[in-house]
């Protein structure tokens, strides 16, 4: 056999092996209870999330700050969706206020727009969940009060937004999702500038109080 045809063969070989290796990887997906989610199954989260640490919304172009203070996350319709999805009517902040600028107040309830999750395999035990709007761009319309605010009116906080699960591949009852800080930045936009969030740290749980894990 010439060398051009052994060469010819050897690459075929390594083509073909890597397709075998590729259709055999499997793709990360939910478990409940220590078994796999089956293939377009939906199970429900609990409605309730409790919060372990505030959140703050920062636009610092125009020095806007509003801290969600609430001792829950609540949500409309929360699920975990096979393969790697979630979703929810929408999330409500609560004991929301403006730190900043002055003379602005804003709704102590703030709620977001249908939200699509996705989660993906971080490193170590964390996964990351993406929050995005179902439709359009809008995450979260925030409207603004007050006769001297600076920023009065309707404003939209605009795009999706990553944060960790930092236990995500463990099997357990109460999943945390957290901030990721500068990570965030420029992930939001509030009425056409940079945005992202400052802390906050939520604990997820399943209707049915079942073990869960992504991985």
């Amino acid at each position: 056999m010439s060398k051009v045809k052994v060469i010819c063969v050897a690459f075929a070989a390594v083509l073909v092996l890597g397709a075998v290796t590729a259709s055999g990887a499997s793709a990360a997906m939910w478990f409940v209870g220590g078994a796999l989610l089956p293939m377009e199954s939906k199970v429900a989260l609990a409605n309730t999330a409790a919060v372990d640490s505030p959140t703050v919304l920062n636009e610092p172009a125009e020095s806007v700050k509003i801290t969600c203070t609430g001792s829950t996350l609540d949500g409309e319709g929360p699920l975990i969706i096979s393969l790697d999805k979630g979703f929810a009517n929408t999330l409500r902040f609560l004991g929301c206020s403006e730190l900043s600028p002055a003379n602005c107040t804003v709704t102590t309830a703030i709620e977001t727009v249908p939200i699509l999750a996705l989660v993906t395999t971080g490193t170590g035990e964390e996964d990351l969940v993406t929050f995005s709007p179902e439709a359009g761009k809008t995450f979260v319309p925030i409207e603004f009060k007050g006769a001297t605010c600076a920023v009065a009116g309707e404003k939209s906080v605009n795009g999706s937004v990553t944060i960790g699960a930092p236990t995500g591949q463990l099997e357990l009852t109460l999943q945390a999702i957290v901030g990721l800080g500068s990570k965030e930045n420029n992930s939001l936009t509030l009425a056409g500038h940079p945005a992202f969030l400052e802390g906050g740290k939520a604990l997820l749980k399943l209707a049915s109080g079942a073990t869960w894990s992504f991985h």
